[in-house]
């Protein structure tokens, strides 16, 4: 059975991850010593259990001076790589302890990074994939240090340094967790989609006639919170997510579990930059290899229960996701 991804707007990423509202653009700089929580935990700190509190990891690299010379030598000279930052998808980023830090995943990947070129990472939150995508154009910012998906439309315009395979699920909550174990167990079920999300219904109906059951019902909603609303309340059984959504939903205590969908689903999340951003692009991209190649890259991913994101990072390779396009 052939994978189609039906409603998905080409424009941006549409995801049912709730983004949290930032009310202001804030500017933060962040030193190349460690993340936007650096200090308060060592690199062999144990992981707390609880995503909520978790402390960040503090890298200690020493700059690695071949891969510093990838850098434009504007970027070298000012020893600053100005970038844009989010806080809405935990628990790949997180709103930090005060209201200009970050925490979560990337802060952990991005000072090491930072520190491995030997740069100051000066960033800016940007509560949008839409305004991350107009600070690159501007050149207010040289990189977007962000989950924004790799897609055909985007690499037009932009290039990626893919690093986390983003795994695409069924959500079930509340009296369907443990009552619902496949697929199959959802067909008849009340299915929920944001208009113009991407989603598998199309995927869904047909899996589910095959089977010889019967296709779900869907109901459509305007936005994230109403169809979260629904789900919470009973009204749908499951919706199409990042499996991420599972996790920070189990470490803030919601009954919360997740089932694979009839094929399977990922898009590449990837540090984002310009088209004619190659030289910082191959530098971001030969970090993120040392981080690989040393175990810090699935360090951070495991502490913060992303394991199953782990991909070998490369530049533009969102076509090797089963829902590039």
């Amino acid at each position: 059975m052939s994978m189609r991804f039906t409603g998905l707007r080409r424009s941006r990423r549409v995801s049912v991850v709730p983004a949290l509202l930032v009310a202001t653009v804030l500017t933060t700089s962040l030193a190349a010593c460690g993340s936007s929580d650096a200090g308060e935990a060592d690199g062999d700190a144990p992981a707390s259990g609880d995503l909520t509190t978790q402390e960040q990891l503090k890298p200690d690299y020493e700059t690695d001076q071949e891969i510093r010379a990838l850098l434009p030598a504007s970027v070298q000279d000012s020893g600053v790589l100005k970038a844009a930052l989010s806080a809405g998808n935990p628990p790949l980023t997180i709103p930090g302890k005060t209201a200009n830090t970050v925490a979560g995943v990337i802060p952990d990947l991005q000072s090491a990074i930072a520190q491995i070129l030997g740069v100051e990472i000066e960033g800016s939150i940007y509560p949008t994939t839409a305004s991350q995508l107009l600070a690159l154009d501007s050149k207010r910012v040289d990189i977007a240090f962000s989950t924004n998906s790799d897609t055909r439309e985007r690499q037009a315009t932009y290039q990626f340094v893919d690093y986390f395979k983003s795994n695409y699920i069924l959500a079930v909550q509340g009296d369907n967790v443990g009552e619902m174990k496949s697929w199959e167990d959802l067909c008849g079920g009340g299915y929920g989609s944001v208009k113009g999300s991407i989603d598998i219904i199309d995927q869904m109906n047909e899996s589910c006639t095959d089977a010889g059951k019967d296709a779900p019902e869907v109901s459509y909603f305007e936005d994230v919170p109403a169809l979260l609303l629904a789900a919470k309340s009973g009204r749908i059984d499951t919706f199409f997510t990042p499996s991420s959504y599972v996790v920070w939903g189990k470490a803030n205590g919601e009954t919360i579990d997740q089932i694979d969908p009839p094929t399977p689903a990922d898009t590449f999340y990837g540090f984002t930059v310009s088209k004619d951003g190659d030289q910082i692009a191959e530098a971001v991209l030969a970090a993120l290899e040392k981080l690989v190649a040393d175990g810090y890259y699935e360090k951070a991913l495991e502490r913060w229960n992303l394991e199953d994101g782990q991909m070998t990072p490369g530049i533009n390779i969102g076509d090797q996701s089963a829902m590039f396009g």
